[in-house]
């Protein structure tokens, strides 16, 4: 949940720069929903700004992405790095409040993880995303909305689900707890390689993540 930041009215109707007014923004704040996304879109009205919409409730509707600087591996966050959106720091849309000015997003860009700006410079470059070209995943192990999940994730960033000669994505617990078919790996392998934008061998993989809790 991100704190609120007042609007100052000296600035509220600032001159926005002609090199901004070609693009159209569309921010989506994670953790900010209901009345409380109704509150942010009421501050960002007051404005009056022609390219920023209103807030949206879909990442995929976004061109801007708001995180906390301690965000999680949400599903929020992950299909906007598959999607190539920005991922930008809250500090990004409170300086948009504050003087009704958008700062260079490069400057705000949440770079904890490598995906975030990996993907986006890549999917722009290319119009598709390679970190799973080649490969396959069988998602049926999983409940139906965790399925789509990853297969919308999997497919998002090059790779393709099925279930011949293909890799089997298992529950975590399951995986801790060793209870899983050969050649499988965890929903949480699928999630850390689109946030490193690093397709680790398995064995990498388990290396890098001993705290894990193999059983």
């Amino acid at each position: 949940k991100v704190s609120k930041v007042s609007t100052s009215p000296a600035l509220k109707n600032s001159p926005v720069p002609k090199s901004e007014k070609s693009r159209k923004i569309v921010i989506y704040i994670c953790g900010v929903k209901g009345e409380e996304l109704e509150e942010e879109n009421h501050q960002l009205a007051k404005l009056n700004l022609d390219n920023v919409e209103p807030l949206v409730k879909s990442v995929l509707t976004a061109t801007h992405v708001i995180v906390s600087d301690t965000a999680d591996r949400t599903e929020s966050v992950m299909r906007a790095i598959t999607n190539g959106k920005w991922v930008l720091r809250y500090k990004w849309y409170s300086h948009l409040l504050r003087t009704g000015k958008l700062e260079p997003e490069e400057d705000y860009e949440f770079t904890q993880w490598p995906g975030t700006r990996e993907a986006r410079l890549e999917l722009a470059k290319y119009g598709s995303l390679s970190l799973f070209e080649g490969r396959i995943f069988n998602t049926s192990l999983l409940s139906k909305d965790l399925e789509q999940l990853v297969t919308d994730l999997v497919e998002a960033a090059g790779g393709r689900t099925g279930s011949r000669d293909a890799t089997v994505v298992c529950k975590d617990d399951a995986y801790r707890q060793r209870k899983h078919p050969p050649n499988s790996v965890p929903i949480r392998y699928v999630i850390d390689s689109i946030a490193t934008w690093s397709a680790l061998s398995l064995e990498e993989w388990e290396e890098s993540n001993r705290r894990f809790e193999f059983r």
